[in-house]
């Protein structure tokens, strides 16, 4: 009871005493009283009281009182949802936020906690629905205003209401704010992405697409491209937001409107005579493409292309442009789409007059490109394919005599072509001598060892590093000349003496670069030696090893503390180059003859020594790091298996993590199997955190062959969660597998999990994952998206995953649902992409394919893909029907529809119609205008009972929101409070003034001349009461 009193008399403090003091008290024991009473104490019995006393702070001219009052009200609107937000509305708070936000940047701190407050109106649930017109319309005028310091998170803001509130936004000329800012806002790509992204889910729907202008709203982005006046900064930001829409399926399709014409005019700025914007229009094309270009070292030579292709990428350069084209992952979809569109607009034939420009760097990106959409149309089906790598229109264009200025351009682009693929061949046959460097002649390998010993006379110090490891790449290449070099010279053992422990050659304070450099040459050296008898008994007589075998053994503590000149003392570890000794005798491991020599000096000894020194993690580190684990039954991972178990939680950590390094690395299947045992134990470490990284290590590992069933051979009950479940639904693609997931009702549990809400998850990460993933700085993104697991699609590898599966009737509920098409709702889409999404997983293996058989599916799917008004869910369906390509049967089915589907071991299949258009076919529609039609401000004054002076205030406020009335309204509205200045402290005219605002659009300027107006003003609370419940 005394609660509720100490309740009361806050509030009265709040409404009555005008000490600010008092008030900042009072306001501050309420959020107390509050926060413990929670959202169903007694405090909130009394809102409506609460609400009023805090209205009534609201009117204070105290700025830290006022942003108080918003950050209580911001604590009840959090906690008691959307009935707060109502009873916000009824009390008039949002008439308060929008005076704050108005205000300039000296009342900071106010607005700040008003718009805060805005936001935790927005998170409530519903919150979005009721928010007044007021508020948005505010929200737009801090938007337009590119000198706020609110600016950007009034973009923010509005986002999240066009997503929650489209028609809200709409009515406020909301929409046009955020086309109008995407060519503004430069240099910060995150609220551009969040832009982007928020155009694109109102694009992707007709509910909230026919508030768009078809063929009006997103072409300003491309007019910033062809303005003469448009700087670098605006063009180069154009092209940023036209990528992030090239990268959706709603961009790509919404863009190839009208027959492509928005995407024809963004390759016609190819032409221009303008640098900036077609290098910035070329690099866009790159990075949607999945091609990375930057410029190569200054000092590189020219024309020179350099491959260094791997599994997953190829990298060349080319002029002194560097080139990276990532293979295979996810986006190759979007690259086969965006080919196919690109050369129908004419790409090919506009690279073919670039080519012919002045600018050589802009020259030698079109070449690039052009010779790069050769190599990318492989990953598209034979028809198109051969449609881009036969180069139709630019044969056409150097055959046609008619006109002269086209042949050349044509012939020219083939002559740049040709002689970027002969440069190509010509330095990778280089590249391959160059590999082959042992085999030199007689006369020219004397000439080296010439200069090696004139150059092993000089202090080390002037020694080239370069040349010594040529040198011994040389000798490696031959066992037979190093061996004549042991003899005749000393070469090899004046650098074997550079690297003695002793008196080594080498300093302190090294950088790393010139420590790989000693280490690299060292290795060399190790493997020159080894490879012949002289060089195996120069190590083994030598004081290298001697003195190598004395340091180690100072590391026993009974011989006592190291001293400061220890080679493998704690500060000459970190500071020297110390740790490379341990890859040097790692080198020795690798061969019989080495392993004889560290068993002479008893290294193994002192291997297992440090395992025991676990004050020196730094050694155990270098140890772990630098020798060989993939041999069975060696010193070696005896010596990791001990850290691994018996090690401090550091230690064991740091095992486990080169461990699964070492799993995902090594291609050997003893050492897999190796790795997943230890991996396994790891599991039932004490420690979460190192059980857990075994968990990760083992789940990024499972796609490697023979690494599931070198875990299911290990017989793990570890306990199911996030990072285990992978690891269990791999098991379901063996026979094994099934039956030991089975015995443990594993399959049952998982099965109803997925049907409840398993399946609906999977498509909010899929979509998640993918906005991420096109969202990012093209610097930090690969190609090598690959998709979740899916339960149904990991069941159905086998036939008894089938056959439950059958049981269950759940791909019959599939079915049903994906033939009824239904899309009217977010709730009905977000089901049928569920749906497509687990079929298109179950019609991914020979298996699963059968259930697609039985059924109409596969031709639902398609029809989809080319009517859904929804442009997202038509992206859905081709990744769909190309998961049901990767089973031969699926591919034949396809066939049969119209599909095609490009088969590459590099990246996963590929379907797409062998018509394109309908596709990508979408009709303009129907614009829905929210914005009022008639004059708000006649409609007001006649609507209310007003004095004529009175309606000469409202016309003239009305007359401010057109800018060529503006100038005389703003003169008669000074006259008028110069005249009548009781009426600019009238609370009726005031409310009455704030709802024309709310209901015509004013800048930001305008708001604040007319809150200047009313500056004097002494709101009266009956009538604004009064006011309020007549509204």
């Amino acid at each position: 009871m005394s609660s509720k009193v100490d309740v009361g008399l806050l509030l009265e403090s709040l409404r009555s005493n005008p000490m600010p003091q008092v008030r900042l008290a009072a306001m501050n024991s309420l959020l107390k009283e509050l926060r413990s009473a929670g959202s169903s104490g007694a405090a909130a019995g009394s809102s409506i009281a609460v609400m009023r006393s805090l209205r009534a702070c609201l009117t204070d001219s105290g700025k830290e009182i006022r942003a108080n009052a918003f950050r209580i009200l911001r604590h009840i609107v959090t906690n008691e949802g959307i009935s707060s937000v109502v009873l916000c509305m009824r009390c008039g708070i949002d008439l308060f936020v929008v005076r704050a936000l108005t205000r300039d940047n000296r009342f900071d701190l106010e607005r700040e906690q008003a718009i805060k407050l805005v936001r935790a109106l927005l998170d409530v649930e519903g919150g979005a629905k009721v928010l007044s017109p007021g508020v948005v319309r505010i929200l737009v005028s801090l938007a337009e205003n590119p000198e706020d310091k609110m600016r950007i998170v009034a973009l923010e803001t509005i986002c999240e209401i066009a997503v929650l509130n489209i028609q809200l936004l709409a009515s406020c000329a909301g929409i046009r704010v955020l086309f109008a800012a995407l060519g503004d806002v430069v240099g910060k790509p995150a609220i551009t992405n969040v832009m982007v992204s928020t155009l694109v889910h109102l694009l992707d729907s007709h509910p909230t697409r026919r508030f768009l202008r078809a063929d009006v709203e997103l072409e300003s982005v491309i007019s910033g491209l062809t303005d003469p006046v448009s700087s670098p900064d605006r063009i180069k930001a154009c092209t940023q937001i036209l990528a992030l829409f090239l990268k959706t399926w709603t961009g790509v399709i919404y863009l190839s409107m009208n027959s492509k014409r928005s995407l024809k005019a963004v390759v016609d700025c190819l032409s221009l005579p303008n640098d900036v914007c077609r290098t910035a229009v070329l690099e866009m094309l790159f990075g949607v493409l999945g091609v990375k270009v930057g410029t190569g070292n200054s000092s590189a030579t020219p024309s020179l292309i350099s491959p260094a292709s791997t599994s997953k990428k190829h990298q060349y350069v080319y002029n002194n442009v560097i080139v990276e084209r990532e293979a295979g992952g996810s986006l190759v979809h979007f690259q086969s789409v965006l080919l196919v569109v690109f050369m129908e607009v004419g790409l090919l034939e506009t690279l073919s007059q670039v080519v012919q420009t002045e600018n050589k760097e802009i020259a030698t990106l079109a070449t690039i490109f052009a010779s790069e959409i050769q190599q990318l149309s492989k990953t598209l089906p034979a028809k198109h394919a051969a449609k881009i790598q036969s180069m139709a229109g630019l044969f056409e264009m150097a055959s046609n005599f008619q006109n002269e200025m086209d042949r050349h351009c044509a012939t020219a682009a083939f002559g740049h072509i040709d002689s970027f693929y002969e440069k190509s061949q010509a330095i990778r046959f280089a590249d391959v001598k160059e590999v082959v460097g042992g085999q030199i002649e007689d006369t020219q390998f004397k000439a080296i060892v010439a200069e090696a010993e004139k150059m092993f006379l000089r202090d080390s110090g002037k020694w080239g590093w370069d040349f010594i490891q040529e040198f011994l790449l040389v000798l490696l290449n031959n066992s037979r000349r190093a061996d004549e070099v042991l003899k005749s010279t000393k070469i090899l053992k004046r650098l074997l003496a550079f690297f003695k422990p002793i008196g080594s050659g080498f300093g302190s304070d090294m950088s790393l670069e010139d420590v790989d450099i000693l280490k690299n040459t060292g290795c060399n050296l190790m493997r020159v030696l080894l490879s012949c008898n002289e060089g195996v008994r120069l190590l083994a007589e030598s004081k290298f090893m001697t003195e190598i075998a004395e340091e180690f053994n100072k590391l026993d503590p009974i011989n006592g503390p190291l001293t400061a000149d220890a080679l493998f003392v704690k500060s000459r570890m970190e500071h020297d180059a110390s740790g490379i000794y341990f890859h040097f005798l790692a080198e020795l491991s690798n061969s019989p003859s080495g392993m004889s020599i560290l068993h002479r000096f008893k290294i193994f000894n002192m291997y297992y020594l440090i395992t025991e020194l676990q004050s020196r993690q730094d050694l155990i580190f270098a140890l772990v790091g630098s020798v060989d684990f993939t041999r069975d039954g060696t010193h070696e991972r005896v010596i990791l298996s001990k850290l691994m178990t018996s090690g401090e939680k550091d230690v064991r950590l740091f095992a486990t993590e080169f461990v699964g390094k070492l799993l995902f690395e090594n291609s050997d299947e003893g050492t897999r199997e190796w790795c997943v045992e230890v991996l396994v134990v790891q599991i039932y470490d004490a420690s979460k955190e190192i059980s857990d990284k075994a968990k990760v290590s083992l789940e990024a590992a499972c796609d490697l062959p023979g690494v599931v069933e070198a875990i299911l051979s290990q017989n793990p009950a570890y306990q199911l969660d996030s990072l285990t479940n992978p690891v269990y639904m791999r098991f379901l693609r063996l026979p094994a597998g099934f039956a030991y997931l089975d015995s443990y009702d594993y399959i049952r549990a998982e099965l109803a999990a997925w049907i409840q809400f398993g399946i609906f998850n999977y498509v909010t990460r899929v979509e998640l994952l993918l906005d991420e993933f096109y969202f990012k700085p093209s610097s930090q993104t690969t190609n090598s998206l690959s998709f979740p697991l899916h339960f149904y699609g990991e069941l159905t590898q086998t036939a008894q995953g089938c056959d439950f599966l059958r049981e269950s009737g759940h791909f019959r509920l599939f079915a049903n649902i994906i033939l009824d098409k239904k899309q009217d709702s977010v709730a009905n889409v977000s089901c049928l992409k569920a749906c497509l999404w687990a079929v298109g997983h179950i019609g991914a293996s020979n298996c699963g394919v059968g259930f697609l058989l039985d059924s109409n599916l596969l031709h639902s799917i398609v029809e989809i893909a080319a009517t859904s008004s929804v442009l997202s869910l038509r992206g859905t369906c081709v990744y769909v029907l190309s998961l049901v390509g990767q089973s031969t049967r699926g591919v034949e089915m396809l066939q049969e529809l119209g599909w095609d589907v490009l088969q590459s071991s590099r990246h996963a299949p590929v379907a797409l119609p062998r018509d394109l258009l309908n596709l990508l076919d979408l009709k303009p529609w129907d614009f829905t205008s929210s914005l009022p039609e008639a004059d708000e401000s006649q409609a007001l004054i006649r609507s209310s009972n007003l004095d004529p002076t009175e309606q000469d205030i409202l016309k003239n406020v009305g007359m401010l929101s057109n800018h060529i009335l503006a100038k005389a309204a703003s003169k008669n509205l000074a006259r008028l409070q110069y005249d009548h200045e009781e009426y600019f402290r009238n609370t009726s005219l005031y409310l009455c003034v704030m709802s024309l605002l709310s209901r015509m659009h004013y800048r930001l300027t305008v708001r604040r001349f007319i809150q200047q107006l009313f500056e004097k003003l002494v709101f009266d609370e009956e009538v604004l009461e009064l006011s309020l419940n007549r509204d």
